[in-house]
């Protein structure tokens, strides 16, 4: 069962949604083909690429058949630009690609079905926040209930929502 929806700002304070579409309740979302979360997606990346200022991007990619070389290469330039950068996907390896920070997820967990990017600054703040409607078929053809964000509120709590699921990395002790 669905919470009711509440207000943009209605967020309360602290509330950590277990998943980033959980924001769904505080904006309505879109439906739209792969295709079009891909650009919008890609979009948010480019942007994240030529941005001044340290930035934290987190991605869930459902599964590491998604994160694919030409991506992992995309993911590895953002990396030496900021101070953290993850990726979450099923079989994400722990550094899927050099500097960015890597989730493994199960693939019975909910999770499985967010594909989100989430880009957070100090002035800026991009999300694009989608559920995967299940559909068989054709990959192009498969369908998300999205949000493109820029709202400040709506990004971070998602990109906390993400946040919770990055394993830590391990540091050696002296």
């Amino acid at each position: 069962t669905r919470r009711p929806r509440r207000e943009i700002i209605g967020l309360p304070d602290g509330e950590v949604p277990a998943l980033p579409s959980d924001v769904f309740d505080c904006a309505l979302p879109t439906i739209g083909r792969k295709s079009l979360v891909l650009a919008l997606t890609r979009q948010i990346e480019q942007c994240a690429a030529t941005m001044d200022g340290p930035l934290t991007i987190l991605a869930a990619f459902q599964n590491i058949r998604w994160f694919a070389p030409a991506i992992a290469r995309r993911y590895a330039r953002l990396a030496a630009d900021n101070p953290f950068v993850a990726a979450l996907g099923i079989d994400m390896p722990s550094e899927p690609a050099p500097g960015v920070r890597g989730t493994n997820l199960h693939s019975d967990e909910l999770f499985t079905q967010q594909w989100t990017i989430t880009v957070v600054g100090q002035h800026y703040f991009a999300a694009v926040i989608a559920r995967d409607l299940g559909d068989t078929g054709a990959d192009e053809d498969r369908r998300f209930e999205f949000l493109h964000t820029h709202n400040r509120e709506l990004v971070v709590a998602a990109a906390r929502s993400l946040m919770q699921r990055v394993v830590p990395s391990i540091t050696p002790q002296r």
